[in-house]
């Protein structure tokens, strides 16, 4: 990713449950995405269980305009000619990425989720990006009463950015709409990751809207951090 896309970065990540949809629900649901990507949605990141089914569907939407991760699937992800895999923080990935090493097959772009200093100082070394969360509640996960906050990302900018050698893109999840894109954003991060921003849309037009919204806080974010160094 670090060398295919630049920031700020826009990720949008299914909802659980689209493929159960009936196939009129997942075209209109389809068409969110297409409108999404064309305002600047960077990364589309498959996250259901019907896998293989859904990557094919997203990958005719998408055509090439945007990068597709698929989760923890990495057969699903080679069959589809997706561009990665993303694996959660719980999940072992060694056996998966040993394989593709293996099997002489290493295009593929790995992300991970991470939730605290320690899981991405362990992943750091493995990834293209790190997926930090939780930024703020969420209706995803509204077991989730105490998230890490953008503390959080602050503390994983200042680390990477401490850090010798190239690091990592570090992507905001949890919670984000647009009108708090830009705090992830000031805090340290080189883009978010959104669910219901778009797949809640009730329109192509509101998709659309959502991300140029999204993507214009980000960008005046970056610029605000870069003013700052150079204050500093």
């Amino acid at each position: 990713m670090t060398s295919i896309i630049r920031p700020p970065i826009l990720v949008h990540i299914t909802p659980d449950g689209i493929c159960r949809k009936p196939s009129a629900d997942l075209e209109q649901y389809c068409k969110l995405v297409d409108a999404a990507v064309k305002a600047g949605v960077n990364v589309v990141q498959s996250g259901n269980a019907s896998r293989a089914h859904l990557a094919s569907t997203l990958q005719r939407h998408i055509e090439g305009r945007a990068l597709l991760m698929i989760n923890s699937d990495c057969e699903a992800a080679l069959a589809s000619d997706a561009t990665g895999v993303h694996f959660p923080e719980a999940v072992d990935a060694s056996d998966a990425l040993m394989s593709l090493s293996s099997r002489g097959v290493n295009p593929l772009l790995i992300g991970r989720s991470a939730h605290s200093i320690e899981a991405a100082v362990q992943f750091c070394d493995q990834v293209d990006y790190l997926q930090i969360g939780t930024m703020f509640p969420s209706q995803t996960h509204p077991e989730k009463t105490q998230v890490e906050g953008l503390e959080l990302m602050k503390l994983m900018r200042a680390h990477f950015s401490a850090s010798v050698g190239p690091s990592p893109w570090l992507i905001g999840v949890g919670g984000i709409e647009a009108y708090n894109a830009g705090e992830v954003v000031h805090a340290g991060a080189d883009g978010v990751a959104v669910i219901r921003a778009i797949s809640g849309a009730s329109s192509e037009r509101e998709a659309a809207s959502v991300v140029s919204t999204m993507k214009e806080e980000m960008a005046e974010a970056l610029n605000a951090r870069a003013v700052e160094r150079l204050d500093y």
